[in-house]
């Protein structure tokens, strides 16, 4: 027979059991990833665009196309010098302007749905996560902005200009700043979890992969970071400041440097698979990803296609002018602006050109490619629409 006493120790004993898996819930609970929007009730549309590179590993791989040159669909007057990108959400298309504004365009007709304004101006592409927007100015202001009217949700002053877009983790969002700093916020509250000192500048947008965050910065430095604790798991000097986004794919790491230096590490230690020096290149913009193959836009020059595997240069596009800005990879397509004005479209496998479309400026931000569309603007303030047809 159970007495009074092996009672109350049983009940007690109950009780811590049932307080600690209450707690492991509510940790698991608190970092789960947060969920995107739904439309119509339905599933979550899987063909979004919702951040630099769509996020993540910053791949930049969109779903493919139908063959064949797009068409027009439709133009929208920006801020002139805007060189940032678009996302594509559930129908809308976001983009902050260099004017300091945050648009919300309706994707099938080019119609504006609302506007956010601030005193500032953005180079940084938006992140859409669950039913808010985040994206940080030149002020060094990470704004936080509902989807459904455009009103601000909270903001967080950094002590620096902010080129980085931001990416997630969990509940978090992560960015640079010129403030020497990697920040990692509550997307929720935008109360600080952590945030990491370097020593220069943070000008790219951080990638996410296996519970790290990958940040390369002008210290010439490349660190794989706890998304969790903020805490320093390894770093490596590369030959030069790092102003593109660090690349994840198959358990590596790639980055660019302003020497045209491309290096690619193993993502859990650090260690150097293989380094390729691009002659009289300069690496600025990010780089994307498909089938084994790294594509690296040359600030200079071209657009070069290296093997992921061993770094060897297969193919190479020239230009007059050289790119700027990130490439996107759609099925066996590559849509790569270039200062020319012109958005290239290059089959992957041989680096032949597809067709091209001739914008009325230099297009100096990448292509957002998101539920049947290419969304892209060029210096001179006019935001493009691509589709299969201009229905």
């Amino acid at each position: 027979m159970f007495t009074r006493r092996m009672i109350q120790v049983t009940f007690a004993a109950l009780s811590v059991i049932l307080a600690l898996f209450i707690l492991q819930y509510v940790y698991h609970a608190s970092h789960e990833q947060v969920p995107v929007p739904r439309t119509s009730g339905g599933p979550a549309n899987t063909s979004s665009w919702r951040a630099f590179q769509n996020g993540g590993m910053l791949q930049g791989k969109a779903d493919a196309l139908p063959p064949g040159k797009l068409k027009l669909r439709w133009e929208h007057e920006i801020a002139e010098g805007t060189n940032s990108s678009a996302v594509i959400v559930d129908g809308v298309v976001y983009i902050g302007d260099a004017g300091g504004n945050v648009l919300a365009i309706e994707l099938a007709t080019g119609t504006p749905k609302w506007k956010y304004k601030t005193d500032s101006e953005f180079s940084a592409t938006p992140l859409v996560l669950g039913d808010c927007l985040f994206i940080g100015d030149l002020r060094g202001t990470m704004h936080a902005v509902s989807l459904r009217d455009g009103s601000l949700l909270w903001t967080y002053d950094a002590k620096s200009e902010i080129h980085s877009s931001a990416n997630f983790t969990r509940v978090d969002i992560l960015f640079g700043s010129y403030d020497n700093y990697l920040y990692c916020l509550n997307s929720q509250t935008g109360k600080e979890v952590w945030k990491f000192q370097t020593d220069a500048q943070v000008h790219a947008t951080p990638a996410v992969m296996e519970g790290l965050v990958f940040c390369g910065g002008c210290d010439a430095m490349l660190r794989a970071i706890e998304a969790l604790t903020g805490e320093l798991k390894w770093a490596t000097r590369t030959g030069g400041a790092i102003p593109t986004a660090p690349i994840c794919f198959d358990s590596k790491v790639a980055v660019g440097t302003l020497n045209g230096e491309v290096s690619c590490f193993e993502a859990a230690t650090g260690r150097e698979v293989w380094k390729k020096s691009i002659e009289e290149e300069t690496c600025y913009g990010s780089f994307a990803y498909s089938d084994g193959l790294l594509f690296v836009p040359g600030r200079n020059k071209g657009l070069y296609c290296l093997d992921a595997l061993t770094g060897t240069i297969k193919w190479t596009f020239g230009s007059r002018t050289g790119f700027e800005a990130a490439p996107v990879v759609a099925g066996n397509d590559i849509y790569a602006p270039c200062k020319d004005g012109r958005l290239y479209v290059i089959d992957t496998k041989t680096g032949e050109e597809k067709w091209l479309f001739e914008a009325g400026g230099s297009i100096e931000g990448s292509p957002a490619i998101g539920e049947g569309a290419v969304v892209f603007c060029d210096t001179k303030g006019t935001l493009y629409c691509l589709s299969p047809s201009n229905k």
